[in-house]
């Protein structure tokens, strides 16, 4: 074939075959054709996973502690959700919440620490209450009343022991509250507060009034057994088995009619040296140091007979008392006289309850110190 190359065109001879191509299209042409859009891609829902809803009260596995106890009204009022999700510190101010708190404790807790504070007065009417804190939960922790009371509370526990608001407890600071009206009704170890109490020093500002009935021993108007709480500030206003009962716990019931509170005699020197005589029958005895309305030291006496508070002492203003206390009829009571004094902002000792003329005063760094010296 012949091709013409260029505008100074030569023939040239080829062998290429040229093949037919498609027509070019002219600028209309271009503007005629339109690009069809793309259509956009559906949009997809994110995959999330899915959720589990929480067992309704139907669903739930019950707790050992309701397979073998009588709840009363707990379970059937109990705020639940709001009790886990509030653990372990509590803050109370319905009967709803409450009986959440007393769910709580017997059926999670397992004997870790609880705080409760009441926001204010709480009435159980027509509620049927139980103790919180057992034996394979015990309450351990705080309650503090913040000056409110809770009324009308009933509890039907016949000859169950350990009856009471707290039940069985472990390490417990109750404070500020008052019982009005309360029926209480269980076997051995009832109190309107507590049940059965250890290594819970003392206790402040707790009222009671209502009635008790039991069917044992170690019943008491606030606490039934423990191993030597002491009470400050505190009253009640009770029955038991129908009769006026003025005992604040079984111990103060011991001391009434045992009476062994002058068994031993202690003497202290000038240098707060603490000395006992020697006396059969009585076990665990302990040196008992008060001071400014505060336990600061349980000591034992077992092995010893006598102590040296020097340092614990000397020169700390304020007001002290020391006593002998020893395991006694099942229980911790004081088996000695008290002495009494106070030291003055100079140092020096009073002996006596009566206040000096000039009161003395008690630093924050005194406090510090005893709260580092002071035991469990």
């Amino acid at each position: 074939m012949t091709l013409f190359i260029g505008c100074n065109s030569k023939t040239v001879e080829s062998s290429i075959e040229i093949q037919e191509t498609a027509p070019v299209q002219t600028e209309t042409e271009t503007e005629e054709i339109t690009e069809k859009p793309a259509e956009p891609e559906p949009e997809t829902e994110p995959e999330t996973e899915p959720q589990t809803e929480k067992p309704t009260a139907s669903e739930r596995v019950p707790s050992q502690w309701e397979q073998t106890h009588d709840t009363g009204s707990i379970m059937e009022i109990a705020d639940i959700e709001w009790a886990e999700q509030n653990a372990p510190d509590f803050y109370v101010t319905t009967p709803e919440e409450l009986a959440g708190v007393v769910y709580y404790v017997n059926a999670v807790a397992g004997g870790s620490k609880v705080y409760i504070s009441i926001g204010n007065d709480i009435d159980l009417k027509d509620l049927k209450w139980v103790p919180m804190g057992w034996v394979d939960s015990p309450f351990s922790g705080t309650v503090d009343g913040q000056n409110h009371k809770i009324k009308n509370m009933h509890m039907d526990c016949q000859l169950e022991p350990r009856t009471g608001f707290i039940g069985y407890g472990l390490e417990v600071q109750a404070d500020n509250i008052v019982f009005e009206n309360a029926e209480v009704h269980g076997g051995t170890m009832t109190g309107t507060v507590a049940g059965e109490l250890y290594m819970s020093s003392s206790w402040r500002n707790i009222g009671a009034s209502g009635s008790i009935s039991c069917s044992g021993t170690d019943c008491g108007g606030i606490i039934g057994k423990s191993n030597g709480t002491v009470l400050y500030n505190c009253w009640i206003d009770v029955k038991m088995n129908g009769m006026p009962y003025p005992f604040m716990t079984y111990s103060d019931k011991l001391y009434a009619e045992n009476n062994p509170s002058e068994i031993f005699e202690i003497l202290m020197d000038d240098s707060f040296i603490v000395t006992r005589n020697s006396y059969e029958g009585f076990f665990n005895k302990r040196w008992h140091v008060w001071y400014n309305d505060t336990d600061i030291a349980l000591d034992s006496a077992e092995n010893e007979t006598g102590h040296n508070y020097n340092a614990l002492i000397a020169g700390k203003a304020g007001h002290y008392k020391i006593w002998l206390d020893s395991f006694y009829n099942n229980t911790y009571m004081r088996v000695s006289n008290i002495i009494e004094f106070w030291i003055d902002k100079d140092g020096v000792m009073h002996l006596g309850a009566e206040e000096p003329t000039q009161p003395p005063e008690s630093s924050d760094e005194d406090m510090e110190e005893f709260a580092e010296e002071s035991i469990e």
